[in-house]
């Protein structure tokens, strides 16, 4: 599925159109119970809010289940998209994973504005942080 949305906005020339998929995306996403929307689960360098917790999750091969929602529809999208791009992934995979180039070839760079796109690279550097912590 991952793939899926990915090759679609990949192939989105129109800013729009890629827009719609990542609001779309961010819609589909789980929920996150209003308990997380707090400070200490806030995303620093987000002019949105951005909350993103990492819970304990034997099943994943990283230990941790990710859950993330932002008060904006866009930056849900976003900040899904970087769930999607970690998930299956190990903890050593997310610290080394390239989400800098993956943005690059979405071609997100060209369609955000300065302060989204360095709320997005602090999305990234948020989950490869919480990828390296202990599970509780």
């Amino acid at each position: 599925m991952i793939d899926e949305i990915v090759q679609d906005i990949e192939d989105c020339d129109d800013p729009r159109e890629q827009f719609e998929l990542l609001i779309e995306l961010g819609d589909q996403a789980e929920s996150l119970d209003d308990k997380w929307k707090i400070e200490n689960f806030r995303v620093q360098g987000c002019t949105s809010n951005v909350w993103l917790v990492a819970l304990p999750d034997d099943s994943s091969p990283s230990g941790l289940k990710f859950l993330a929602d932002s008060d904006a529809h866009l930056v849900r999208g976003l900040v899904t998209l970087v769930l999607y791009l970690v998930k299956d992934k190990t903890a050593e995979e997310i610290a080394a994973y390239d989400f800098e180039s993956k943005f690059e070839q979405l071609g997100l760079a060209r369609h955000l504005s300065s302060a989204r796109s360095n709320g997005l690279k602090s999305m990234a550097d948020r989950v490869r942080q919480l990828s390296q912590m202990p599970a509780e």
